[in-house]
């Protein structure tokens, strides 16, 4: 490890059943797989990575992909309801990167280099932004059901430098999106205390809540601040984003298979969707294939694509 910026890190588990991660810009990647008995996998060739990219890997047929190239300094997995990838990133100007599979993105060429693909025609940018100060280190697109209607689809970012949680409109631009900052839920206040916020961490809880991790230190660096009296062990904290009067919903006893396929498909709270697609691939039923099937068929939008999901983690192509 060349440097302690973000390495392999923020695994997320994604709709199609693999698990999706970024890499930081200053460190290399030199993977190698290895089997049951600890010892390289013979059909799999090394994959070797100059700094930055996003990558993905398969539990169950091991495989590793680089899912796209470059991306800044990215920090942060975000997979929206539509299976979109995406990440922040420790620059500004951007609340951070929009992947597609395959892609070729900014990145620290002076440092690594130029592209993998000396055939690649250019590379992509970060999502377009207002001019906005370093940097957004991770976000969530809030797809729940417990806050007010006007921040379903907003981008909810943590700023841990600037000390604020912010909240973006995503909008279409062209092939990707652009972003423009909405409101600010959380800053710092005027007691001193409030000068440590440092929020690291942002995701819709099942209750339809966001919830943030306060890494609560003074400074937030990738040297050792904790040498120099800068960050306590003891003070992190995590906060809690909700509207007033709304009651917690009730969670009711496990699910059952016709449950359990309802709530993959129909839930109003992209986190039981999510959930349920990955019980759903653990447990692989092959008593609701038919019934995905038929959803295929007859359903559209939503529906249907959980229905595609599903069909894929069940075992049903």
């Amino acid at each position: 490890m060349e440097a302690s910026h973000s390495i392999a890190s923020n695994l997320r588990w994604g709709p199609d059943g693999w698990m999706y991660a970024t890499h930081g810009s200053t460190v290399t990647a030199n993977v190698v797989l290895h089997g049951p008995d600890n010892k390289p996998l013979a059909d799999f060739k090394p994959i070797h990575r100059m700094g930055q990219f996003a990558w993905r890997y398969h539990p169950e047929t091991h495989r590793f992909e680089v899912f796209a190239e470059g991306g800044g300094n990215a920090f942060g997995v975000e997979i929206d309801s539509k299976g979109r990838v995406y990440s922040g990133h420790n620059g500004g100007d951007t609340r951070g990167f929009h992947y597609v599979q395959g892609g070729y993105y900014r990145k620290s060429f002076g440092k690594h280099g130029n592209l993998s693909n000396p055939y690649a025609f250019g590379h992509f940018p970060a999502m377009a932004h207002p001019k906005v100060k370093r940097f957004t280190h991770t976000f969530e697109i809030y797809e729940g059901t417990a806050l007010p209607k006007r921040y379903h689809g907003k981008l909810f970012g943590t700023a841990p430098i600037l000390r604020y949680v912010v909240a973006s409109d995503l909008k279409p631009h062209g092939s990707t999106f652009r972003t423009e900052d909405v409101d600010k839920p959380i800053t710092i206040g005027e007691d001193p205390a409030d000068r440590w916020f440092s929020p690291v961490e942002i995701q819709t809880g099942p209750d339809g809540n966001l919830y943030v991790a306060d890494f609560h230190a003074r400074q937030v660096a990738h040297y050792i601040a904790y040498s120099k009296g800068l960050t306590d062990a003891d003070l992190g904290r995590i906060y809690r984003l909700k509207a007033k009067g709304v009651k917690p919903p009730k969670f009711g006893e496990p699910f059952s298979p016709s449950k359990l396929l309802q709530t993959a498909l129909r839930h109003p709270n992209r986190w039981h969707r999510e959930t349920a697609l990955r019980l759903l691939g653990d447990r692989k039923d092959p008593t609701l294939v038919p019934k995905l099937r038929a959803v295929l068929r007859e359903e559209s939008d939503q529906p249907a694509l959980q229905a595609l999901w599903a069909l894929n983690l069940c075992g049903g192509f």
